[in-house]
């Protein structure tokens, strides 16, 4: 069985980084031009205040926004869709109402949407970095990476020192396999930004690809970054037993596992490594805690089968080779291993 290089929850740098970053409050609407002469009455308002002012005042593009804005900080996207819908309405002209609605829609998984309307608030203030960026995100997410590539190369023509924009353009790059351009713009980045704990892990990951050793001086930098971590040491375990050096890797798995005790997948390389050396026991163990953590896992089941088998077990390996079935109807190694005991 292959062992799990990545797992979603924990690598942090893939489809999030940029919203997750505007969201929790990158974007500062003082900072444009198209502030309006109400910010400072209804900057800290609450709802019901709002309520009140566009009462008095309908025709009032600015009080629906900022309504329409605490919706969004709520998380209420479809009151929020409806408020800048309106303020768009009163004022077709400003460019933060249509990046607000931008990323209600993204909000609302329609990304489509989103995309053209982040076009529509570039053109109307080509100075709007924030709209660039989720927009060469969207892109980037359905795969339009040629797209995704002109947006940032636009932000960093007057921007050279964007990291965001740096960062997403290395993600571009390395989905479409261009290694070597991807690795310069991630350490063109990790040069901006010694502190850029995600350009780092993709550079760590993008090495260990080529198993050259550099990979772990990237992990051991990530580390520092950020100590609580698993990540980084889960990943040089990784690079350590693809390269058959199953007692660094444990070590590295060991250490991942004192950073986060319910990062499964490190339980479960490391029942592969028991496996590869007849420890069918301790990979059980390692197992248990798999399935205890992550019951949805189909493979560690299949796998305990096999260490029950190899311990002559046989019923315990029936067991665990029906569970997998059961799991998965189309496990095709479980079915033959099953059909062998039988």
């Amino acid at each position: 069985m292959q062992l799990i290089k990545n797992h979603t929850k924990y690598n942090c740098v893939i489809q999030v980084f940029v919203v997750l970053f505007l969201m929790l409050g990158y974007v500062s609407c003082t900072n444009t031009p198209e502030t309006s002469k109400h910010e400072v009455k209804t900057e800290n308002s609450s709802i019901e205040e709002l309520n009140a002012w566009i009462e008095s005042k309908p025709t009032d593009a600015e009080l629906y926004y900022r309504r329409g804005k605490l919706y969004f900080d709520q998380k209420d996207f479809e009151k929020a869709l409806s408020d800048v819908n309106q303020a768009i309405d009163l004022d077709e002209k400003n460019a933060l109402y249509f990046f607000l609605k931008g990323r209600v829609l993204y909000a609302l998984n329609q990304t489509i949407e989103a995309a053209k309307v982040y076009e529509q608030a570039i053109q109307l203030n080509p100075n709007l970095t924030e709209a660039k960026l989720l927009l060469g995100e969207l892109y980037y997410i359905v795969k339009e990476h040629k797209k995704s590539l002109d947006v940032y190369n636009s932000i960093l023509a007057t921007d050279p020192k964007n990291t965001s924009a740096l960062f997403f353009k290395g993600m571009n790059y390395k989905e479409i396999g261009d290694t070597n351009s991807a690795i310069q713009v991630f350490q063109k980045a990790f040069e901006i930004d010694p502190k850029n704990y995600d350009a780092v892990m993709q550079l760590g990951n993008l090495f260990a690809g080529y198993h050259n050793k550099i990979a772990l001086d990237y992990y051991i930098t990530a580390s520092r970054l950020r100590p609580k971590s698993s990540e980084p040491p889960y990943s040089a375990g990784v690079f350590y037993q693809q390269k058959k050096e199953y007692k660094l890797a444990i070590g590295m798995y060991k250490q991942a596992l004192k950073a986060d005790e319910n990062f499964y997948p490190a339980y479960y390389n490391s029942s592969l490594i028991n496996v590869e050396l007849g420890q069918y026991n301790d990979a059980i163990q390692n197992l248990n805690v798999v399935i205890r953590i992550e019951p949805g896992l189909v493979d560690a089941y299949y796998m305990k089968g096999l260490c029950y088998e190899a311990l002559n077990n046989k019923e315990e390996a029936k067991i665990n080779y029906q569970y997998t079935l059961d799991l998965d109807a189309n496990h095709a190694l479980a079915k033959k291993a099953l059909a062998a005991l039988k």
